[in-house]
């Protein structure tokens, strides 16, 4: 066990008094707006002139390998600096921690310092918006394992991660899937039916959609905005949940 101060290189924070910025330029500088855990984005970036960047980068000096985390609004939030993004700025609201590499792998560092979110949120301090402070940072206590039993945790939690990422991609598309099932069949019922004309719908689990129910009967009778319906179901496909038949039998 060790103070994250002790383990790193340095710890510093952005620009307190970032400049305004021009229209375009080489020069990025981002905020905590733009850092998610194990992501860095550069969407809505701050441009800097030259002259702007030399002043700035002189504080943080970003580098591949260094950790980004947040510490300013939703605090705790940290990434790896890949390195196509060396060099980048940043405002107050990240800080920059630079861990030496003889004793501390800087992904299990970020895994480690993501784990502590929930402290980190108990720590966060002000009004406006909560923060934490540098020191709050440096003094944190880290794990420090061998080395190569760090690298083994890395690479389970990589491999991990990676599943987790590819598991979203794919409820993503599902969502995109239910939602084009939804234009649909919105499109037959405006076709078939008419705007004001209820349709005839199976319900699968939940009832919470059913906003006018028009007779009692194995189908239910639903008024929808415009004909759509709160899931992506299609008429006669679908059996009721137990509740719902109770409800129709009422």
């Amino acid at each position: 066990m060790a103070k994250l101060g002790d383990i790193c290189f340095q710890i510093t924070d952005g620009s307190h008094n970032p400049p305004a910025g021009i229209e375009n330029s080489k020069h990025l500088m981002l905020s905590s707006k733009n850092i998610n855990d194990d992501e860095i984005t550069t969407t809505a970036p701050r441009f800097l002139t030259d002259e702007q960047f030399d002043i700035e980068n002189k504080r943080t000096n970003v580098l591949s390998g260094d950790l980004l985390m947040t510490i300013v609004g939703t605090v705790g939030r940290v990434a790896v600096v890949p390195e196509m993004l060396a060099g980048i700025c940043l405002q107050r609201s990240v800080a920059v921690i630079k861990p030496n590499p003889t004793i501390i792998n800087n992904r299990y560092l970020m895994y480690q310092l993501q784990s502590m979110r929930k402290f980190l949120e108990s720590e966060a301090r002000g009004v406006a918006q909560k923060g934490i402070y540098l020191k709050q940072v440096g003094d944190l206590s880290v794990i420090t394992p061998p080395l190569d039993e760090q690298y083994r945790v890395v690479d389970t939690l990589d491999h991990i991660s990676g599943l987790i990422h590819i598991y979203q991609q794919q409820l993503t598309k599902l969502d995109e899937l239910i939602k084009a099932r939804f234009v649909a069949l919105n499109r037959v019922y405006h076709t078939r039916q008419g705007k004001n004309t209820p349709i005839r719908v199976k319900f699968s689990v939940c009832c919470s959609g059913l906003a006018n129910d028009t007779k009692k009967s194995p189908d239910r009778m639903v008024w929808g905005c415009g004909g759509a319906l709160s899931a992506a179901v299609e008429p006669d496909v679908f059996s009721r949940h137990d509740e719902c038949q109770r409800t129709a039998q009422r």
